[in-house]
């Protein structure tokens, strides 16, 4: 069963990455979000930088702490979209 579970998270991971691939060339949202980022990004590092050293090593651990927690989010969700999608099947007899 190990073999059928690391198969199937393999597939996953394959398909996140194709699906994170077409959303960056469409999605007008994350476009929008993405030209937030990148306009404001030096002026978030220049804050980032003039903290002291406790404080800048305290908001980076927290910013990465958080983009770590949605990750598994996200990745929990897409998962979860599989076997409801399955189950989905199973009700319609499809499977």
């Amino acid at each position: 069963m190990a073999d059928v579970n690391e198969c199937f998270s393999n597939f996953a991971a394959e398909m996140r990455r194709t699906t994170y691939q077409e959303l960056i060339k469409t999605d007008l949202e994350y476009q929008e979000l993405e030209c937030y980022v990148d306009r404001y990004k030096d002026k978030f590092n220049q804050i980032i930088n003039s903290l002291d050293e406790k404080d800048k090593v305290f908001m980076e651990n927290y910013i990465t702490t958080k983009l770590e927690r949605d990750s598994c989010i996200n990745e929990s969700l897409y998962i979860a979209g599989y076997t409801d999608c399955i189950k989905l099947l199973k009700e319609l007899t499809i499977l």
